[in-house]
């Protein structure tokens, strides 16, 4: 679960950040931004209006919606319950981004069928991420990530699995050895 976990807060956090073209921060440019980000999801979830990208002051804020994202892709599966992840972006100057976001994550999800329910649910408490995005490297410079409350819920018929997590936090970090290779550190 732990890399599940890991894997995932580092997934949200580059997708956000390393698609920022630009280091200045006007309305045409969070346009940009957003144009850009949509061209990196599939099709589907690209037409689905689950991405949008505002200016915010000295910042961007990108939204992502996870009923819009999940309800047209989970077929027969339907969505019961899901909300929207905010995080910002705010241009640091070389090609540096500084990312953060907070907030909750819920998820459920169901499918019935013939003699036979299952559904799936996740719930994060409180999550929050921050750290330095590097453009050059398309990977972060440094992050710290926490949630709190996780819990993965999966039911199929009389059968049920539950993960739990209280408390969990890491940081990242990578240091370049040579242009663009280097060490990446987790703790």
């Amino acid at each position: 679960m732990t890399s599940s976990i890991r894997i995932l807060a580092l997934s949200a956090c580059l997708a956000i950040p390393s698609l920022a073209a630009t280091q200045s921060v006007n309305e045409a440019n969070a346009s940009a931004v957003e144009a850009r980000l949509l061209s990196f999801l599939g099709k589907d979830l690209a037409d689905s209006g689950a991405l949008a990208v505002k200016l915010a002051g000295d910042r961007y804020e990108v939204l992502f919606d996870l009923r819009k994202a999940f309800e047209k892709s989970i077929a027969p599966w339907t969505v019961k319950e899901a909300n929207s992840i905010l995080h910002s972006l705010r241009p640091l100057g070389d090609g540096l981004w500084e990312y953060a976001g907070q907030g909750n994550v819920r998820l459920a999800t169901g499918l019935a069928a013939a003699n036979r329910s299952s559904s799936v649910a996740l719930n994060v408490g409180s999550f929050d991420n921050k750290g330095v995005f590097d453009e050059k490297l398309r990977f972060i410079r440094s992050g710290e990530f926490t949630a709190d409350d996780v819990r993965l819920v999966m039911r199929s018929g009389q059968d049920s699995l539950t993960i739990a997590a209280r408390d969990y936090a890491f940081r990242l970090a990578f240091t370049e050895e040579k242009l663009r290779l280097g060490d990446v550190s987790a703790d």
